[in-house]
């Protein structure tokens, strides 16, 4: 199809200048290469891979393009193209088509123009010259892939500090995302400089922020003063009302040990052994002296 293309402008502008033209629009292909292919006869064999592969390309086309040769193999045997695996897989290749695979992305949201002017380097790659804030700022903008899309990201960095000082987060590229981040950093120096240069340097004021300063903590220490006050009267007051109530319990109406039929608890040596001590049978309880 290229040499055909050639073949209708060589004899208004001659071969060199359109090849030019296409390796320009992104079709290479060198004047000697048409020449060779113009001497050689076109075979039926090559003609009929190139109607194939403008089918399995319509194939591929058809399927959101993110078929790959396996896949697309299964599609063309489906439409009736009796064709194997592997001459798919050659086919793709020379019409530029390729499945997508996970995880990788191959999206190319800018190309590089060799004909296009260059900026200049106003830094001279000096990232050490700076010697304080605001002396250098850098601004940038690129590209993020997310399982949503692609974002697009520009930001303000201050090149002594290494703070960004603005940043805008959008779905497209437009002007106003760039002179949002560096409106954000201007607003963000414009505060700090008005901080620093009304209040910082003014004695008066250091003075009136270090009265109230010691105002607050002192007040803040008479009211932890007062809620330690408190839970300790508290405390005290619950232990008052325990003893009290231990002090009016009447036990002259609880039964005697014995009369549980349960032996008396012992002790030797301070340790209590009644747990170790066999229980009597029922007669001897009955024997058993009444407690003095």
């Amino acid at each position: 199809m290229i040499v055909d293309y050639i073949d209708s402008q060589r004899e208004r502008f001659g071969v060199e200048p359109v090849c030019a033209v296409l390796a320009e629009a992104g079709i290479s292909i060198a004047p000697s290469t048409y020449y060779a292919r113009s001497k050689t006869p076109l075979t039926d064999v090559e003609l009929d891979e190139a109607y194939m592969a403008n089918q399995l390309r319509s194939l591929w086309q058809n399927n959101w393009g993110v078929y790959g040769a396996r896949k697309l193999w299964h599609a063309a045997r489906r439409a009736g193209h009796d064709i194997g695996r592997d001459q798919v897989a050659r086919l793709m290749k020379i019409a530029g088509i390729s499945g997508v695979l996970r995880g990788k992305h191959r999206t190319i949201t800018t190309r590089r123009g060799d004909a296009a002017p260059r900026h200049p380097d106003l830094v001279k790659r000096g990232w050490a010259a700076p010697t304080g804030i605001d002396q250098l700022w850098v601004a940038d903008f690129s590209y993020v892939w997310t399982l949503a899309g692609f974002c697009y990201v520009a930001f303000v960095v201050d090149v002594f500090s290494r703070r960004i000082l603005g940043w805008r987060v959008t779905t497209t590229k437009h002007t106003d995302m760039v002179t949002d981040a560096l409106r954000q950093a201007l607003q963000v120096r414009r505060r700090r400089r008005t901080r620093l240069c009304g209040r910082r340097f003014d004695p008066s004021f250091r003075r009136r922020v270090a009265i109230r300063l010691g105002r607050l903590h002192r007040r803040t220490a008479r009211r932890r003063d007062r809620r330690l006050d408190r839970h300790r009267r508290r405390r005290a007051g619950q232990r008052l009302m325990r003893i009290d109530h231990r002090a009016v319990q009447d036990r002259s109406d609880q039964p005697h040990r014995t009369s549980l039929g349960r032996p008396p608890r012992r002790r030797m040596a301070g340790r209590p052994l009644g747990p170790l001590v066999q229980h009597r049978p029922a007669s001897l309880l009955d024997r058993a002296p009444a407690p003095g």
